[in-house]
């Protein structure tokens, strides 16, 4: 910050070569003099303070709203603006707490992978070689949708001809910034779907129905009734999906999920895209099948 100019004075001498000195004489000063320079210190400091507060509580909702609210454009290395920090991880527990909890025996989905970090998707027949990819999500992450909504039908083609197998990290730390529990009962939802081979409709449906509103959340009805419809069950399989969400039996695993991947230092936040463990730009990429392996291929490699 620049040092004001000395104001004009007639007291001021000037010695040639240097710059105008100001001589203060206090005793030659009138009363009103000294008062008025006295309220307009007093006046300064005032607006200082309001200012700092200011800035500070501009700060305060700009580190939240980049948080909660996702502005920007997706951040390089195929992650958006919903960021999980060491704090906001370290308080997983806390989530975890505000989730309706397990009135039935707990359930583990049948695909759950042996770390227990997320749902594994394989067609019948992978290729040797095939690419790993984790794919981290919260189902009330908009961006998340965005990005299942661009490259979800190529992931699906893929893992259809056995060029990838995906492993879903279904992530949860939105509930504790947002507040509510609807990440993890979404979450509930999808590996309840799994116990009757029904994620990836599930998961497909759930953020084809996210609302609009970031923070809304999901009700029971769309989670357990109406989403689980348009994933295609009915009959016994929608009953055994009923009973197993009603209980929220799969809500052990759903909370653990967030614990285990928050520890995973190249996931940032949601979503985020790994190909053989490393972090794939999908931002890069076209929607279609060839230009989606094509990065997922070269970030493996990388």
């Amino acid at each position: 910050m620049s040092t004001p100019s000395p104001t004009s004075d007639p007291d001021q001498t000037t010695t040639p070569g240097l710059p105008t000195a100001r001589l203060e004489r206090p005793d030659q000063r009138t009363a009103a003099q000294i008062a008025e320079a006295g309220r307009q210190r007093t006046v300064a400091i005032v607006v200082t303070l309001v200012v700092l507060a200011l800035v500070a509580a501009a700060v305060v909702f700009l580190t939240w709203h980049y948080r909660s609210q996702q502005s920007g454009p997706p951040a390089a290395g195929g992650t958006a603006t919903t960021t999980a920090s060491a704090a906001d991880t370290a308080g997983s527990a806390a989530a975890s707490s505000s989730a309706p909890a397990p009135t039935g025996a707990a359930i583990v989905p049948p695909h759950l992978t042996a770390d227990a970090s997320a749902i594994a998707v394989a067609g019948p027949s992978p290729k040797p070689g095939a690419l790993v990819v984790d794919i981290h999500m919260d189902y009330q992450c908009p961006y998340c949708k965005q990005y299942e909504q661009a490259f979800g039908p190529a992931v699906d083609q893929l893992v259809a001809s056995g060029d990838i197998v995906v492993n879903y990290h279904i992530r949860s730390f939105l509930d504790r910034m947002i507040g509510n529990d609807s990440s993890v009962r979404a979450g509930v939802g999808a590996t309840c779907a799994d116990t009757v081979g029904a994620f990836v409709p599930y998961h497909e449906a759930v953020f084809a129905n996210q609302p609009a509103s970031e923070g809304a959340g999901y009700t029971d009805d769309q989670l357990r009734s109406a989403i689980a419809v348009q994933a295609g069950l009915s009959g016994d399989n929608l009953a055994k999906f009923q009973a197993c969400y009603d209980a929220q039996a799969t809500a052990g695993i759903v909370t653990s999920m967030e614990t285990i991947n928050a520890g995973n230092a190249l996931v940032q936040g949601t979503p985020t895209y790994l190909s053989n463990g490393k972090v794939a730009n999908v931002t890069t990429s076209d929607a279609n099948v060839a230009s989606l392996l094509a990065t997922l291929q070269a970030a493996a490699a990388s």
